[in-house]
Parts: structure tokens; C-alpha cells; sequence
């Protein structure tokens, strides 16, 4: 038995998915669920701006409430896509400072150890956004793909630090540009088949832990 329980935002949560198919979490989860009836993916992904702090205010009480499986000899996995939102520009500085948000990721990894292994822990880095769509739509919430990569060796760094897994869907050139294309108008959630590039690596990558 296995449970794997998905915090994060509004990618997590698959806004901008216009095949209603639940993001890159819920094809990740038509993948697993299918493999057995006994494992369980849990979608927790909450949209409008949710941040690493804001994980961390509901990680407990989301996890205990869904921690059935494990505690029967099954096993629990945590993946955590959480961070984009940190990143957000005010004034021309990210509305988390680094420090802060060192400090709220090694926060966030003490939690899940709390309920699971290092090796079950999983980060999804993030991912790019169109600048300039972002520009057009949202005056005064301004992203940087510069800032967005900073916090992303962040958190490789945090990661490698604690033992946990650090894998980023989106890296290469030719996936960058192929990946902007999908993005939808507000220039930062992807359509169904940005959605669908990221779920096919992101399977990839967990298929190798789930079966190690």
C-alpha cells in the first residue's frame, strides 16, 4: 500500500487546464492509481497564491488526516511543488526574501520527516513563466524567470543538504521554449499540454523511486 500526498499551488492544483483532467497531478494520479487499487494520490494543491509558509501552516493536519495506509504497513510519499509563489516580485524584490525562505523550506522538510523517510520526500522544482504575459495581466505581481531560477538552486541546495530528492521538470533549452509555448494567458499556468509535458517526466522520475 501506498499514499502519496501532492502539496502546492495552483499548478499543483491544475489551474489552467482546460481538459479538466486535474493538472499534472491528476494524470500522475491515472498512472499510479492504475498500477494498484491500493495506492492513493492526494491532490492538495491550493490556488491564489499559496507559499512555502502556507504549506507549512496546514501540512499536519493534511497529512495525519490522510496517513491511513502508512500506519498499516504501507508507505507514504510527499511530494512538495511549492515555491513559485515566494518568488513574486514587489517593488523589484521577491515578496519571500531568501532567508526567509531557506528557512521555511528546511522548516517544511523537518515536517514531513516527521511522517515519512528522506528517500519518500520529493521537491518539484519550478517552473518558468512568459515574463511578458505576465506583465500584460498582472500589473504589480511581477515574476522573473532570473529570480525563479535563483530559488531553484535554492532549493537544490536545501534539498541535497537534507537528503531528499530535488527534480526539476522543466531544465533544458528545447523544453523551456516548447514549455512557454503551452503557457496559458496569465503568462505562469500552463494549458493541458504544458500540463501533460510535465506529468510525463515527473512519472519517469517517480517510477524509479516507487520501484527502488
Amino acid at each position: 500500500m501506498k499514499t502519496f500526498l501532492i502539496f502546492g499551488d495552483s499548478l499543483v492544483f491544475g489551474k489552467g487546464d482546460e481538459k479538466y483532467l486535474g493538472g499534472w497531478v491528476g494524470r500522475i494520479k491515472q498512472v499510479i492509481e492504475k498500477e494498484n487499487k491500493y495506492w492513493c494520490v492526494y491532490n492538495l494543491g491550493i490556488p491564489f497564491g499559496e507559499k512555502v509558509k502556507d504549506v507549512i501552516k496546514r501540512f499536519n493536519i493534511e497529512t495525519e488526516s490522510r496517513n491511513k495506509l502508512s500506519t498499516q504497513g504501507g508507505k507514504l510519499f510527499i511530494i512538495l511543488a511549492i515555491g513559485i509563489n515566494d518568488t513574486r516580485l514587489k517593488n523589484g524584490i521577491p515578496v519571500t526574501r531568501k532567508v526567509s525562505f531557506i528557512k521555511n523550506i528546511n522548516s517544511l522538510i523537518r515536517l514531513a520527516k516527521n511522517y515519512t523517510d528522506s528517500d519518500k520526500i520529493i521537491f518539484i522544482g519550478l517552473t518558468p513563466v512568459d515574463e511578458n504575459k505576465v506583465e500584460k495581466n498582472f500589473q504589480g505581481r511581477c515574476f522573473s524567470n532570473q529570480v525563479i531560477n535563483e530559488y531553484n538552486k535554492l532549493l537544490l541546495k536545501l534539498c541535497k543538504k537534507n537528503n531528499v530528492f530535488f527534480f526539476p521538470p522543466i531544465t533544458l533549452k528545447k523544453e523551456v521554449s516548447l514549455y512557454k509555448k503551452t503557457l496559458t494567458e496569465d503568462g505562469i499556468h500552463p494549458n493541458s499540454q504544458g500540463y501533460e509535458l510535465i506529468a510525463k517526466k515527473i512519472a519517469c522520475f517517480l517510477k524509479k523511486i516507487i520501484y527502488a
